[in-house]
C-alpha cells in the first residue's frame, strides 16, 4: 500500500498513517462504492484533508460526536471521489487509535479549526522505515453498502506498535498475511510461527496448521 509508505506534513505537524481505509467512487466507471460520502471535497481536491460531514456539500454540518473523522484526499479528477480515511496514526510521535481520535489530535496539535485544516495543502514525504502491510475489509460500515463492503480495502502497518495497539481483526489479518507468505511466497512454517509470536505475542492455532 503506497500511501502507508508516506508521511503527511502539515506545517509543523508530522502525521504517519498506521491504519487506513480506501474509499473510491467513479461517476463514469464501474467502481461505485456506495459507502463513499461523495462530499464535494472528496473529488478533485488532491493533497487536502476532508473532515467528515452529514451531506455532500462543503456547506453541510460536520459529523458530530464520536463519529467524526477525516480523509486524506487523493482525487485530482472531478469525476472521481477518492480518499483515505485515517483510522489510526502517529501524530507528532504520539500513537492515536480511532478516526475521531486522530481528527481531535491533529486539531489539537495544529491549533487549527476544521475549516482551516481543510484549506491547508498537505505534503507527502517518504517514510524511510518500511514495514509489512496487512489487509482486511473495512469496519463499521453497516449492512447496506453493496458489494464493496467485503473487499480488502483496509490496510494496517505491521510495525513496532502493532503488537500493543488495539486494532480490530489483528489475528485475522496476521493469519491471512502469513497464509499468503507460506503458500504463495515460499516462506516456511517455522518462519510464520516466529513472525506471529513476535507481532502478536502468541501463535494462533491457524498458523500452527499451515
Amino acid at each position: 500500500m503506497l500511501f502507508l509508505s508516506k508521511m503527511i506534513v502539515l506545517d509543523e505537524v508530522i502525521i504517519l498513517p498506521k491504519e487506513i481505509e480506501v474509499y473510491y467512487y467513479e461517476l463514469n466507471g464501474v467502481f461505485k462504492d456506495e459507502s463513499v460520502h461523495r462530499n464535494e471535497l472528496q473529488k478533485d481536491n488532491q493533497n487536502h484533508f476532508y473532515v467528515h460531514r452529514k451531506g455532500t456539500k462543503r456547506s453541510n454540518l460536520y459529523t458530530g460526536g464520536n463519529r467524526g473523522g477525516l480523509d486524506f484526499v487523493a482525487s485530482d479528477d472531478e469525476s472521481i471521489y477518492y480518499a483515505y480515511l485515517i483510522r489510526s496514526a502517529m501524530v507528532n510521535d504520539e500513537i492515536t487509535i480511532g478516526p475521531n481520535n486522530v481528527l481531535k489530535r491533529i486539531l489539537d496539535v495544529s491549533k487549527l479549526e476544521k475549516e482551516e485544516l481543510e484549506n491547508k495543502i498537505l505534503t507527502l514525504v517518504p517514510n524511510d522505515i518500511q514495514n509489512d502491510v496487512l489487509f482486511s475489509n473495512r469496519i463499521n460500515l453497516g449492512n447496506n453498502t453493496g458489494e464493496y463492503q467485503d473487499y480488502e480495502l483496509r490496510a494496517v502497518m505491521c510495525d513496532e506498535w502493532f503488537r500493543e495497539s488495539k486494532y480490530l481483526d489483528k489475528e485475522k489479518m496476521i493469519v491471512s498475511f502469513l497464509y499468503n507468505q507460506v503458500h504463495q511466497h515460499g516462506k516456511s512454517q517455522g518462519w510464520a510461527l516466529e513472525y506471529a509470536k513476535e507481532k502478536m505475542g502468541y501463535v494462533p492455532s491457524a498458523i500452527k496448521e499451515l
